[in-house]
């Protein structure tokens, strides 16, 4: 398990990435992050992991504002990749580890 209960999950503007030479005339476009379970602007913390009779685990958030939200997720890792993708994390390769020992 990568992230434990009191992480916390920002999603703001993503950065430009320079590619080259650009136009004058052309705007700088500010691009926010866009996910199905967090909204951008807002810190969220992760404040409860609770396994379910059906195999399933509950994840609750708060974000800053007190409002609380709960998501379903058929497994951890399942979970951990949308908080991966929503912090910009990569997860590491704990099969690696293990092999090692």
């Amino acid at each position: 398990m990568n992230y434990v209960i009191g992480e916390e999950i920002v999603l703001g503007a993503k950065p430009q990435r320079s590619t080259g030479p650009q136009p004058l005339n052309v705007p700088q476009v500010k691009r926010t992050v866009r996910n199905e379970y967090f909204e951008a602007g807002y810190k969220y913390s992760l404040y409860n992991i609770r396994p379910l009779p059906s195999g399933q685990f509950e994840y609750t958030f708060q974000r800053q504002d007190g409002e609380v939200t709960t998501y379903l997720f058929e497994s951890i890792s399942a979970a951990e990749q949308v908080i991966a993708h929503a912090k910009g994390d990569a997860l590491p390769n704990h099969d690696d580890y293990y092999r090692s020992i």
